[in-house]
């Protein structure tokens, strides 16, 4: 069981890494939406 553990932890930690860069991206995003639409390459007007 011990290896199981062992093998599950990295993959852990890099979708705790993802999660909490696509959630400071959207948190930028609410802040200032023009920085979220520059990546699609959308403009408002």
């Amino acid at each position: 069981m011990p290896e199981a553990v062992a093998f599950r932890w990295p993959w852990r930690v890099i979708a705790l890494v993802v999660v909490a860069a696509l959630s400071y991206l959207a948190w930028r995003g609410y802040q200032q939406p023009d920085l979220i639409l520059d990546f699609a390459n959308v403009r408002y007007c």
